[in-house]
């Protein structure tokens, strides 16, 4: 149990921007007891000084796992602060029809969704997404590995480029 005197700490340094793990190490507490007081004391954990902190971190070209290690929360909670900032990056757009058609040829010749990605210039999270269960299973990949490494064994680098 905390005393007055910590709980009040433990609201000033939350009403700061400090993360639960941040006040922890400081005060040499554990991150439940931190828990425990601010829900005693009804603070908000995410103030205007943390939303100001990752629209910060993010102008630094911070990723959302990154801050999210740096201010002691979820890398979902840094993706709902930027958007409450209004920096939030927009959903890509879906694959336009010549998109697709091109993608369907490259996956039936044996493409991998990484290959067709490239090819079509999208992520290839978009790719996965809209063809899901296509591209090569888990053994295919290995089998292709293995080629690879039998090439560049042989010399073969140029068929491989």
């Amino acid at each position: 149990m905390l005393t007055p005197e910590q709980d009040a700490q433990v609201v000033d340094l939350t009403l700061a921007g400090r993360s639960r793990a941040e006040i922890a190490r400081e005060m040499r507490i554990s991150v439940n007891q931190v828990d425990y007081a601010r829900r005693r004391a009804h603070t908000a954990r995410f103030t205007k000084f943390s939303i100001e902190r990752v629209v910060e971190l993010t102008k630094q070209n911070y990723s959302a796992p990154q801050i999210a290690t740096i201010l002691g929360c979820t890398t979902r909670h840094v993706v709902r602060l930027r958007a409450k900032a209004g920096i939030a990056k927009p959903a890509p757009l879906p694959l336009n029809a010549e998109q697709v058609v091109i993608a369907e040829r490259l996956l039936d010749d044996g493409a991998s969704l990484t290959e067709v990605a490239r090819t079509i210039g999208r992520s290839p999270r978009t790719v996965q997404a809209r063809f899901r269960g296509r591209g090569f299973t888990h053994s295919q990949i290995g089998q292709y590995s293995q080629l690879m490494r039998a090439m560049r064994r042989r010399g073969l680098r140029e068929l491989i480029a």
